[in-house]
């Protein structure tokens, strides 16, 4: 996706908002992709899609990290992944319920939030700090310990996870 900047959109926070009015943001481009401002030399990320016309963008590396009038851009999308069925359900109505994950979006903004549900989060921390402390070999006992959580948090998310399948199931409302 190629165009020029119609407004401006200064960096705040960490994100520059970009405005094209002859754009069509909402059909060709997603959170994740990644965005060049050839004008001032930036790159970084698309962090939401705000309407056809205006996206919210973490820029770096440039000499503004933002969007001035004129100011010309390329979006390359990410790699995404399709499903497709050999066949058409025999039966009208019929869908189908694929869990989707993916890594979390980039946060680097001042008011970014990674996409993971609140529970999930202190055991991605702790698998973090596994790989951080598994490079000392004076905590090796710490590094257990963290791992253990980890591998708990784990656990508890996919029980989670599992209860709410099953829920859907019961009551396909609840999609």
């Amino acid at each position: 996706v190629t165009g020029t900047a119609t407004a401006a959109g200064a960096a705040t926070n960490g994100e520059a908002i970009l405005t094209d009015s002859a754009a069509h943001f909402e059909s060709a481009v997603n959170p994740g992709d990644a965005i060049f401002n050839t004008t001032d030399e930036s790159d970084g990320y698309v962090l939401s899609v705000t309407d056809d016309t205006h996206l919210v963008a973490a820029l770096f590396n440039g000499s503004a990290n933002d969007f001035s009038v004129s100011d010309a851009y390329v979006i390359v999308p990410a790699a995404r992944k399709q499903v497709r069925f050999e066949a058409p359900s025999l039966t009208a109505g019929h869908t189908f319920l694929l869990p989707y994950l993916r890594k979390p979006l980039p946060v680097y903004s001042r008011y970014g939030r990674f996409p993971f549900p609140e529970a999930w989060l202190l055991a991605i921390c702790y698998g973090a700090a596994v790989r951080f402390l598994s490079d000392d070999e004076t905590s090796e006992q710490k590094t257990r310990h963290l791992q253990g959580l980890f591998d708990a948090g784990v656990n508890q998310a996919k029980k989670a996870r599992a209860v709410t399948i099953l829920r859907t199931r019961r009551d396909p409302r609840r999609r």
